[in-house]
């Protein structure tokens, strides 16, 4: 059987009928194709609708190169159960076949359309392509040169190293173009002698000789290692490390055409290199990413105006900054290099989106402190209180079924002064303020006590006053307990309390008039449901 090489995208939604160069697909045609062909892909629809026009794209221009390379798609909401037997949980998914084996590993690479074909013509092309002549040896390096390439310089007598080699190709060919040669001149040049094994960066961005005994996980851990690119690409096996910061904060450079992503990597690799280690530069294409350059509070529309554009994204402490060129100028090394420096000395300030800091009088007339991104950290970082924060936002039903119950609390600790200097019972919108953690669902309650701010505790208990009161007791500084400082033993108490107290410290507001808190409303037992929070790791 010839190569089969396939890269399936299951997904959802309504698959076009027209003429495609990416196949259609169901079971039988399917199999038939991985059987005959050298590649095959099963295209998206629904989630995936910004990513089929790419797919149709790569297909047409491996179909104009006269591969024998196939790209084919199939719906999953019309044959739901052949995407289960391929272990679909994410859409798009992009499996590989060659042989009509499946690879160990599905497609992680970036979803434009030059990634995909660049992709698919390695496959096609040897594991390790042996190169017996200077010439052959520089014309690969020269052919390779936007890559990273793994060279071995080996006797020809080696049988040892090269099946070593070998081995580790399988693994890794499909990311890095490999050779092997036994020219003496062209390892001379290298600066090597036999055996040895050179990892070539791309760009002329100089090269790393392997220095460890020869066996195939060293092999393939020299290569995933030993180069990180000084401008990476924004995907699907590096978004999460550059959204969570992890690597430290990144510099994110959004474009709409590979044009465009070229441009910007060649203007700013000077900077990326001048700054590699304190900072990370990183393409990200338009419009996969144009909902991520909204949060970073970058302009998205019109998309043909304000792109391309730049913004730094400190994952760690959740803080944006995006490059405004109506203050610091057009995107250039010079401006840009000036920006990047402000933030690595700290001057610079970052872009909140954050609901106004209460006035006085607001803060007096409502027994939860609201917080704003503003006042944060003033509120809930203050060291000295135990502070309770209800992350909530006004679409949630397990919100408002339980904001009574949480405005009784605040009222106890609020009436109380000896209670109130040591206690904070706050609340927070998350679709009105940037956040500074991630917050998986609503409502989320968190204690940040007071002396360790750095280890927030989660609440999970039920979503009464008398099991919120016993949370702030258990696990804050202050062991503060509103029940016990009210004499409270029941819910009648508590009724009584909030009650006296709602008309001295506030309660129950309904457009800005004060309004008597009902009863009825705390004495319900609110839901316990949770409201999950699409978080921008999601973009993908």
């Amino acid at each position: 059987m010839g190569l089969a090489l396939g890269l399936l995208c299951l997904v959802t939604g309504v698959v076009a009928q027209d003429e495609n160069a990416a196949v259609e697909l169901d079971r039988s045609t399917l199999k038939s194709l991985i059987k005959k062909n050298d590649v095959v892909m099963v295209d998206c629809n629904g989630h995936c609708i910004k990513f089929a026009p790419k797919y149709e794209a790569a297909a047409k221009a491996l179909q104009e190169k006269d591969l024998k390379v196939k790209l084919g798609k199939v719906d999953c909401t019309k044959h739901n159960k052949l995407c289960q037997e391929y272990n679909i949980r994410a859409y798009p998914t992009m499996k590989i076949f060659k042989n009509g084996q499946e690879l160990y590993h599905d497609y992680d690479g970036p979803r434009r359309v030059t990634a995909i074909v660049d992709f698919m013509e390695k496959q096609v092309l040897p594991t390790v392509s042996n190169l017996g002549s200077q010439r052959q040896h520089d014309q690969f390096l020269k052919r390779e040169r936007t890559e990273t390439v793994l060279m071995g310089y080996l006797e020809a007598s080696d049988d040892t190293n090269r099946d070593l080699l070998a081995a580790a190709a399988e693994k890794l060919h499909e990311d890095y173009p490999i050779g092997v040669t036994s020219d003496s001149a062209s390892a001379q040049n290298a600066g090597v002698s036999f055996p040895a094994l050179v990892l070539y960066k791309p760009d002329g961005e100089g090269s790393v000789v392997f220095d460890k005994a020869w066996d195939v996980d060293a092999i393939k851990n020299f290569a995933k290692t030993s180069y990180k690119p000084l401008i990476g690409e924004t995907g699907a096996e590096s978004w999460r490390r550059y959204v969570s910061g992890s690597d430290g904060p990144t510099v994110f450079m959004f474009h709409k055409t590979d044009d465009d992503r070229k441009r910007l990597a060649t203007e700013f690799r000077g900077l990326a290199k001048k700054h590699q280690g304190a900072i990370n530069f990183a393409t990200a294409e338009i419009p996969d990413f144009q909902g991520f350059a909204g949060y970073l509070h970058l302009a998205t529309e019109p998309i043909n105006d304000v792109f391309p554009s730049i913004a730094i994204f400190d994952g760690s402490k959740k803080k944006k900054y995006p490059y405004d060129p109506a203050t610091n100028g057009e995107l250039n090394e010079r401006n840009v290099g000036a920006f990047v420096e402000s933030f690595l000395a700290d001057r610079l300030r970052p872009t909140l989106k954050s609901q106004p800091i209460p006035t006085e009088a607001e803060a007096a007339a409502d027994p939860v402190t609201n917080v704003a991104a503003l006042n944060f950290d003033q509120v809930v970082m203050d060291g000295n209180k135990d502070v309770l924060l209800y992350y909530h936002r006004e679409d949630c039903p397990y919100c408002r079924a339980m904001n009574a119950q949480y405005e009784a609390l605040a009222i106890m600790y609020k009436a109380a002064p000896e209670l109130a200097d040591r206690v904070t019972i706050a609340k927070m919108d998350i679709n009105k303020n940037d956040l500074f953690e991630e917050i998986p669902y609503v409502p989320f309650i968190r204690m940040y006590k007071a002396g360790d701010k750095g280890n927030a505790i989660t609440y999970s208990g039920d979503r009464s006053v008398k099991d919120l009161v016993g949370f702030i007791k258990d696990q804050g500084t202050h062991k503060a307990d509103a029940l016990v400082q009210h004499g409270v033993v029941d819910e009648n108490g508590v009724k009584q309390v909030v009650e006296g107290a709602a008309a001295a410290v506030g309660g129950g507001q309904q457009g800005g008039q004060q309004q008597p808190m009902a009863w009825t409303d705390l004495h319900e037992q609110p839901l316990q449901g949770r409201t999950p929070v699409r978080h921008i790791h999601d973009e993908l």
